[in-house]
């Protein structure tokens, strides 16, 4: 019974460190270049972290990947591996960028990465957490990313190999090992990305920190699940990704004005609260009145936003109140502080003229002669 636990463990013990030791691998094709054999040897192998720069680069959403200052080492990989454009030239590629990813045993990606130009990724972070980071990027991009069953049903109706792949999905979740090798050799014109990733990864290695459209903060590292059963449903069951207009428009609307004249009245406390983007929180939406001689089928109620005071906490007991005004409490009163500046400069306006009016009157006057002053002379007696 001993030596069956001793080699349960050894065998645990090996089967943990090689989850550990995964290594990935990303193959990159730019336009400019063709696909080229590359021995194993010339491979550079990059960290995650380093490793998920570069694919945000090849994806045009570098934006949301870079916090800080890069490293050397950093700027060498994107600099070897990244897509690279004319300083002075449209990029006609821009939308045409082809990701793929799939899961496949280490020796048969490694076989495919020896044969394109490639660099690996060691230690590989797990497959739940490459499929995520995979979804976090075709959100940041604002393209959807497809299954390669959807894929297929998209190919039916293409008329040519680029419509065929590319179509509106750049994104391609699961693609045969097969149809990658078919797909570079075919030499689609645009620049493609491929992240060929073991099925046994390291729970404890993530990808790095990163932020996403929808917030103003960066998340925090995702943290892997430990079962790996979410990587091998159906393409059915696959979550589709978020769209990236809805997040977007809703942070947009927020911080931009209201657009065009606002009526006074609405007919339903829905639309006032929609239109005004509920009042911009500086008020509510009420029934301000109802018409009894509106015509039938229309309600004739009158809503309205109901504008209310708000005051800021400015420390040491001091409160700043903010009254609002407006058809959406968007503007801010500031009559108090036009009444002050008005008469402020009407009182200052009066006293120059009281002074100058003053020196004035006074240069005016008559100056006195100079016998009647009572300077004169001696009287000869």
């Amino acid at each position: 019974m001993k030596l069956i636990t001793a080699a349960l463990l050894s065998a645990l013990s090996c089967y943990t460190e090689l989850a550990a030791a995964a290594t990935g691998y990303v193959l990159t094709h730019n336009p400019s270049t063709s696909p080229q054999d590359q021995p194993s040897h010339q491979r550079r192998t990059l960290s995650p972290e380093t490793a998920r720069l570069v694919l945000a680069q090849r994806a045009g959403v570098e934006d949301y990947h870079i916090e800080k200052a890069l490293t050397s080492e950093e700027i060498e990989a994107i600099n070897d591996y990244g897509y690279s454009t004319h300083l002075f030239h449209e990029d006609r590629y821009d939308h045409a960028r082809l990701f793929v990813l799939t899961f496949a045993e280490e020796g048969d990606a490694e076989a495919l990465a020896q044969k394109y130009s490639s660099f690996a990724v060691s230690p590989a972070p797990s497959a739940p957490e490459t499929k995520s980071m995979f979804q976090d990027l075709s959100v940041q991009s604002g393209e959807p990313y497809n299954t390669w069953e959807e894929a297929m049903e998209h190919m039916r109706g293409a008329t040519d190999i680029r419509e065929m792949i590319i179509g509106d999905k750049p994104f391609i979740l699961g693609l045969p090992i097969e149809r990658i090798e078919f797909l570079l050799e075919q030499k689609l014109g645009g620049p493609m990305t491929v992240l060929l990733m073991p099925l046994t990864g390291a729970d404890k290695t993530h990808w790095g920190s990163y932020s996403m459209p929808n917030t103003e903060f960066p998340l925090k590292k995702r943290q892997a699940e430990k079962p790996l059963s979410e990587v091998f449903e159906t393409a059915s069951k696959v979550a589709e990704a978020a769209p990236m207009s809805t997040p977007l428009t809703t942070f947009a609307d927020q911080s931009s004005p209201l657009p065009g004249i606002l009526p006074a009245c609405f007919r339903s406390q829905a639309d006032c609260e929609t239109m005004t983007r509920n009042c911009t929180g500086h008020g509510k939406c009420r029934k301000l009145y109802h018409d009894r001689d509106a015509a039938k089928g229309q309600k004739g109620d009158c809503y309205s936003c109901q504008c209310s005071a708000t005051k800021e906490d400015r420390g040491e007991g001091k409160v700043k109140t903010t009254s609002w005004g407006g058809p959406a409490c968007q503007k801010k009163d500031v009559s108090i502080d036009f009444w002050l500046i008005t008469l402020f400069s009407v009182g200052l306006i009066f006293l120059v003229s009281f002074a100058v009016g003053n020196l004035v009157s006074m240069g005016g006057e008559e100056l006195p002669s100079v016998i009647g002053a009572g300077v004169s002379g001696p009287v000869r007696k």
